[in-house]
């Protein structure tokens, strides 16, 4: 159980390729069992595990790569080490030291061979024993070599910053000029090919070898699936509570969806009975890419106050759970405050920072009413101040509709120059007081329907002056001395 892209949607949306992978999880409490585990009875393993594809003498090559975990719920102890497997559909070279090297060695598990490596306790972090909550974090990352071999490395932080402990080149593949890239496809699923599924998964199993276990008392702890998308790291576009690939597994789960401090959506993890489901799709979370021309490259993003998102280039892309969220981007030597905006279900907004702006104010409307402006073909929807990176030039926009208030100007042109531009927006109450509806009842044409609404108001004007002659008021007593 865990979290995965299964990368079987077929939609423009679905995760295709990636230089890199993050599996971040963080664990409040844990405890598993299996008794037949002799020696590993209360161990897991958590795996980050993704297929890596390339091209070479006008075949492709694929190999299942894998960072693991392994955790022994009684102590809180810790070990890693990685695995590669061949899961290529067409015949290649064997996993042998002229196929493939590292720091590791390859090994035979019953008719297939794989690299193995783990690495010692003197590297940071590799043998620490676990206090909870607890932040770990595995990571793949591949890449060309120097001499053009595809290489892939294997790397975790649980608090003691990233460390890349081994380092895998497919030696027999050299001289390549495109970068290889770890794959989620469903060309991967071929009969012929019993690992060859497909996903990228980071799971939660028993420690190896295809073990089973189950969790036996309070569990707590949370999963979150990022990928490099070239700027930044964002969340998978769709999720499923399980992997496909690997062979290890526990029972006693629950999966449920939640979202981090920064709005990622994450797979938390409790004990109790549960099912195989998905976990979110594009239809179900919202997409928020946020580009900023500002002359420079890099910078940072925060959602509602947390730590910052860095990303490369000009362009930043996030998966979020549909909220109210508060956002500031951080670029060059300025910071780019962009308010609150209110995401639905869907919904793929872009906004745009260090053009110059151009700023919606509303005033009249309540400060958490949600409101809507559109730029050509860009709409924004939020609370509060609406603002546009727009370069110059004269522009058309329309105020989208809000129940029970109308919009003053409901659409005109704004003339954008090198400063931005402000257009104010005025939204008036549309509901009438009663001195209103009175008044537009009077000024009905004279006939009946006007007389009879006449005859109804000194009606009931005269039941309430004869309501309040009727009070009895109790008379003020004079001042008398005391007796003498």
């Amino acid at each position: 159980m865990g979290v995965a892209d299964p990368g079987s949607g077929g939609g423009a949306d679905d995760l295709s390729a990636s230089s890199s992978f993050l599996g971040e999880v963080t664990i409040s409490s844990i405890s598993a069992w299996n008794a037949s585990l002799v020696g590993e009875e209360s161990n897991v393993s958590l795996q980050l595990n993704a297929f890596v594809e390339f091209e070479y003498s006008g075949r492709t090559f694929v190999y299942w790569a894998q960072t693991v975990e392994e955790l022994d719920t009684g102590n809180g102890s810790t070990s890693f080490f990685d695995n590669v497997w061949n899961a290529s559909s067409v015949p290649v070279p064997e996993l042998s030291p002229t196929a493939i090297s590292g720091k590791g060695s390859v090994a035979s598990f019953g008719n297939e061979s794989y690299y193995g490596y783990a690495p010692s306790c003197l590297v940071l972090g590799a043998c620490i024993t676990l206090t909870y909550p607890s932040n770990i974090t595995l990571r793949l990352n591949t890449s060309l070599s120097g001499s053009g071999q595809p290489e892939v490395e294997f790397a975790f932080d649980d608090g003691y910053g990233f460390q890349t402990f081994d380092t895998v080149k497919f030696v027999f593949a050299t001289g390549l000029t495109e970068a290889p890239d770890f794959v989620v496809s469903d060309s991967l699923q071929a009969a012929s090919c019993p690992r060859c599924y497909g996903d990228v998964e980071l799971i939660l199993g028993g420690p190896s070898g295809g073990a089973q276990t189950a969790l036996n008392a309070t569990t707590e702890m949370e999963l979150g699936l990022l990928w490099w998308n070239g700027n930044n790291y964002e969340s998978i576009p769709e999720a499923i509570d399980h992997g496909l690939a690997t062979a290890e597994g526990i029972g006693n789960v629950v999966e449920t969806l939640v979202n981090s401090t920064a709005g990622g959506p994450l797979a938390s993890l409790t004990n109790g009975s549960g099912a195989f489901e998905t976990l979110w799709t594009a239809a179900s979370t919202s997409t928020l890419e946020v580009s900023a021309d500002t002359g420079s490259t890099g910078g940072s993003l925060s959602v509602d106050g947390s730590a910052p998102l860095d990303f490369a280039g000009t362009t930043v892309t996030v998966v979020l759970v549909p909220q109210i969220y508060d956002l500031s981007v951080v670029s060059g030597h300025s910071t780019y405050p962009l308010g609150p905006f209110t995401l639905s279900p869907g919904e793929e907004l872009t906004l745009e920072v260090g053009a110059p702006p151009v700023v919606f104010v509303p005033t009249g409307l309540p400060s958490t009413t949600p409101w809507t402006v559109t730029i050509g073909a860009q709409t924004l929807t939020g609370t509060g101040n609406l603002t546009f990176g727009e370069t110059v030039g004269n522009y058309t926009y329309t105020v989208g509709s809000v129940s029970g208030y109308a919009a003053t100007p409901s659409s005109g042109t704004i003339a954008v120059t090198a400063s931005g531009a402000t257009v104010p927006i005025h939204w008036a109450s549309t509901a009438k007081s009663w001195a209103q509806q009175i008044e537009a009842l009077l000024v009905l044409p004279i006939g009946p329907v006007r007389l009879y609404v006449i005859l109804i108001i000194v009606v009931v004007a005269g039941l309430v002056a004869a309501a309040i002659s009727s009070v009895t008021r109790r008379p003020v007593e004079p001042w008398h001395h005391p007796p003498s």
